[in-house]
């Protein structure tokens, strides 16, 4: 459906709310870029905070994983992977996507990863977002959808403080490998408080 015929199905609908073309269109519309995002779109979420329990809770097994600090400014490399990185914003109401004015599939797309409702405020949440082009040979050649980090972007590794031993052996094996090496910490219960504290930690072998 072109431009036009959406524009024309828009101003039925404002005479007739109930539009049945309208509901098939709107449907339409979200399979659509459903289907566009599932195929192109790749997004590594991100955070400001590394000592947040609730995140440590959900998100790292109940502080048995680990946290990776990246560098994002200093090295041309560094800056050009986070290029596309952005904020996302807290807000009372979800904005509603535009299948009328059509804006892009890719500005549909990042309008609908970058908004969450403010319960979600805490997290201070970044998302690198990427839309492959589908028409590109690249798109076909990545078959397993992976991005590389350039070399040297790592700048520490947080433990976290119920991580297995076997865990935490192999993670201090490999950052000892890295360029740099990052420095690494353990994220700790401060004594009478239900904040975590980051302690540095001296050896990155075991």
């Amino acid at each position: 459906m072109c431009r036009t015929e959406a524009r024309n199905i828009a101003r039925h609908a404002v005479s007739t709310p109930n539009s049945t073309e309208l509901a098939k269109f709107e449907a339409e519309q979200e399979d659509n870029l459903r289907q566009y995002v599932e195929s192109n779109a790749r997004i590594l979420s991100l955070s400001e905070k590394s000592d947040e329990p609730g995140m440590w809770e959900k998100y790292a097994e109940h502080h048995k994983g680990i946290c990776i600090g990246f560098r994002t400014a200093g090295e041309s490399a560094w800056e050009e992977f986070f290029k596309n990185a952005y904020r996302v914003c807290y807000c009372d109401s979800l904005p509603l996507l535009s299948y009328y004015e059509d804006p892009g599939k890719d500005q549909n797309a990042r309008r609908a990863f970058l908004y969450k409702t403010a319960r979600w405020a805490h997290q201070k949440e970044w998302r690198l977002v990427s839309m492959r082009d589908p028409r590109s040979p690249e798109a076909h050649n990545d078959e397993d959808g992976r991005e590389h980090f350039p070399g040297g972007m790592m700048s520490c590794v947080i433990l976290g403080c119920r991580i297995p031993s076997p865990d935490r052996g192999e993670v201090l094996s490999w950052v000892a490998l890295q360029p740099g090496p990052p420095r690494v910490f353990r994220a700790d219960w401060e004594e009478g408080s239900p904040q975590l504290r980051l302690m540095p930690v001296t050896e990155t072998k075991e």
